[in-house]
């Protein structure tokens, strides 16, 4: 739960400008959430790449919680 946690916040202060999925505590709980699920790790992915000042760090963020959450 700590790192869960730790995922929701970093999402939410490196991603805030994606309202829909990581503008609050709340939505970037749903959005890892589905992610963990594998609901929508697609859509979620593709929106990140579109932040394209963070690219790098958005594949980074992504892999590694799918690498973490799967363990």
């Amino acid at each position: 739960m700590p790192i869960f946690i730790g995922y929701a916040l970093l999402g939410q202060s490196l991603f805030w400008e994606m309202e829909f999925r990581f503008g609050s505590f709340g939505y970037a709980f749903f959005a890892l959430f589905a992610m963990m699920n594998g609901d929508n790790l697609i859509p979620i992915h593709t929106e990140l790449m579109d932040t394209r000042r963070r690219y790098m760090l958005g594949n980074l963020y992504v892999y590694s919680y799918v690498i973490v959450s799967a363990v």
